[in-house]
């Protein structure tokens, strides 16, 4: 989600973000996103990742701390993976993830049959798997709030500040209830 909110607020106007997926040779699968925004700085490129680095000429004007790129790969790092960055100075960049497949064969599969009759036997908000989003964007909280709407089994906490979303995760009053961002706490 980081990269595709990149590649969208440092875009151009009328420009374009292109998500791609790519088996490689090794059992390895890149996923990328390419835009049509202002590029790097090849002298900026060593500050990528690193927190609180904003080199965009147009970063004042846009939203966020500086951090997501920094928590973006460490997260993909936890899980094996690597992140890169191609890029043209004034055509775009091109962002990648490299991570290993797996074969889908060795995982338990469901029927429909057992996945219907597993949600019926569970209680209304019990055994859901939370997600806590933070996020000060609302359009990607949406975002967000729309990709996962069809996952019954999901629910979506959101704040708009770290320290809120630290509240959010701490506190034992959060079932069936996300924070809105503004002091008060939204049912869905």
């Amino acid at each position: 989600m980081n990269l595709v909110s990149n590649a969208i607020k440092y875009n151009k106007p009328n420009g374009s973000v292109v998500v791609s997926y790519e088996k490689q040779g090794n059992e390895m699968m890149r996923l990328g996103i390419r835009d049509t925004g202002h590029g790097i700085a090849e002298d900026d490129k060593d500050k990528l990742f690193k927190p609180f680095e904003r080199f965009d000429a147009s970063a004042d004007s846009i939203g966020g701390a500086g951090i997501g790129l920094t928590i973006t790969k460490q997260l993909i790092e936890l899980m094996n993976g690597t992140i890169g960055c191609e890029n043209t100075l004034g055509e775009g960049s091109f962002f990648y993830i490299d991570m290993q497949l797996f074969d889908r064969t060795s995982l338990p599969i469901k029927t429909e049959e057992e996945s219907s009759s597993i949600k019926t036997a569970l209680p209304e908000n019990n055994n859901k798997k939370k997600i806590l989003y933070v996020e000060d964007i609302p359009a990607n909280v949406e975002l967000v709030r729309q990709i996962l709407s069809d996952r019954e089994e999901i629910r979506l906490l959101t704040a708009s500040s770290a320290l809120t979303g630290i509240e959010l995760a701490k506190s034992d009053n959060i079932n069936g209830y996300s924070y809105a961002g503004d002091g008060r706490f939204d049912s869905f």
